[in-house]
């Protein structure tokens, strides 16, 4: 399957918090949800910074994707100083209304924020919409114009792409691979260059105490002590 990302380029939406724009976290976003794909398989590209909207459009359609996917962020109040509206939106054409990726990537976001969207997935008829040639899921991920719900989504960009590229993969019945996190990471790490192996009473099992000649001897296969 084939994926084109299309991160927000709207720099002059202003977050209620985190001095900091719709463009410049839509392209955090973006690069998460790339790298997802990337992992799991998906080939796909993803709009370079700076590019307009109409070039997006046109690059897109010569990419040829399956889906054509625009990452942003809400706004509706645009008054800081009230509750503004709080969850993601999905919007795609009329004739792709009951397409499974776009509710597989809002039940990811729904599943990330812990909290169900009031707002769904609904019919759109915005440009990227209308003018790409390939299904386009143009998301909202979530309401910029609140100061909690701006710093959730800067502290949550990461997973906002991941949960993105989760339900691509899961609405499309592709195996999502997920981040390894870091205990997960060198584990691995360890496992593959033998750090944890060869100890006197047999393999080193991941979760075991060690003993302090162990430790001396991972510290050793590390280089981290010197004759």
């Amino acid at each position: 399957m084939r994926v084109y990302i299309s991160p927000s380029g709207q720099a002059y939406n202003k977050y209620a918090a985190g001095n900091t724009t719709e463009a410049e976290q839509c392209r955090r976003i973006g690069n998460a949800c790339f790298a997802a794909l990337l992992r799991s398989g998906v080939e796909v590209k993803i709009s370079p910074p700076g590019m307009s909207t109409d070039d997006a459009v046109i690059d897109s359609n010569n990419y040829n994707p399956d889906y054509h996917i625009c990452i942003h962020t809400n706004a509706i109040s645009g008054d800081n100083s009230k509750p503004s509206a709080q969850g993601a939106v999905v919007f795609t054409s009329k004739k792709n209304i009951d397409s499974p990726v776009a509710y597989a990537v809002l039940d990811a976001l729904n599943t990330l924020k812990g909290k169900k969207s009031l707002y769904g997935v609904r019919p759109n008829s915005l440009y990227e919409i209308n003018r790409t040639t390939a299904k386009c899921i143009y998301i909202e991920a979530e309401f910029h114009d609140n100061a909690e719900l701006a710093l959730w989504i800067i502290d949550n960009a990461e997973n906002i792409g991941e949960a993105i590229a989760e339900g691509i993969c899961v609405g499309s019945r592709i195996k999502f691979v997920p981040k390894e996190n870091e205990i997960e990471k060198y584990r691995r790490l360890a496992i593959e260059q033998g750090i944890i192996k060869g100890f006197e009473d047999g393999d080193y099992r991941w979760g075991e105490a060690v003993t302090r000649s162990q430790l001396c001897t991972i510290l050793g296969r590390l280089g981290l002590l010197n004759e």
